[in-house]
């Protein structure tokens, strides 16, 4: 490296000026004194979130309701049974026993009702449409019409003390069977046919018919 030497005529010194020779060099790191300012460091703020208004869910309304009771009754009596309802889709809402409470939505319903089979063998159920209200209890009654019927059986004109009458009612699967009797036995209504034993004879008895409602003496005479 070189230095050259000259005169400055206007501040009247020496200027030194390094003559570089050879290659080129790094320039020289230049620093500043005094004082300067400098700007602090950039930094990225977040970006603000605006904010989203949900309109709150409404409450539900509340589910009005009323009460059902539902009764079976026969021969003018309260009797024991089960009792389903179904709605409109035909699927079960509520099961019970007959004369209890039970609390509903609201609405149209069908109510099948089915006595205790000891009560009127082969007697089936009961259907019927019922409506509950608005905080209103419906009684509803299920009623089975019944026929009371007495059976006196003759031979040759004189009463036989001893028999057994077993009865089938057409058009259905109710099978009974009748005895001698002071009092009136409750059947339901309809056709009848079955088979009559008296001592050793057996004679098939047809077209019984028991009328709904009606109590009744029927004979039976044997030849």
């Amino acid at each position: 490296m070189k230095i050259g030497m000259f005169r400055s005529a206007r501040f009247g010194g020496l200027v030194a000026i390094l003559l570089g020779c050879g290659g080129s060099e790094a320039p020289a790191e230049v620093t500043t004194t005094g004082d300067e300012e400098t700007a602090p460091p950039m930094t990225a703020e977040a970006p603000v979130e605006e904010e989203v208004w949900e309109e709150p869910e409404p409450e539900p309304e509340p589910v009005r309701t009323g009460q059902l009771m539902v009764t079976i009754r026969m021969g003018g009596e309260d009797q024991p049974g089960t009792v389903e309802v179904q709605d409109a889709d035909g699927e079960t809402v509520a099961q019970s026993t007959s004369g209890e409470t039970m609390t509903l939505p609201v609405g149209s319903y069908q109510v099948i009702a089915t006595m205790e089979e000891s009560l009127l063998p082969g007697h089936g159920s009961l259907e019927d449409s019922v409506t509950v209200r608005d905080g209103r209890m419906t009684d509803k009654r299920m009623t089975y019409e019944v026929a009371r019927v007495r059976i006196t059986v003759r031979r040759r004109g004189r009463p036989v003390s001893r028999w057994s009458l077993s009865l089938t009612r057409e058009g259905g699967d109710t099978e009974l069977t009748l005895e001698p009797s002071e009092t009136h036995t409750i059947v339901a209504p309809g056709r009848y046919s079955g088979v009559l034993t008296a001592g050793g004879q057996r004679v098939e008895v047809t077209g019984l018919i028991f009328q709904p409602g009606t109590t009744m003496d029927v004979p039976v005479t044997v030849n």
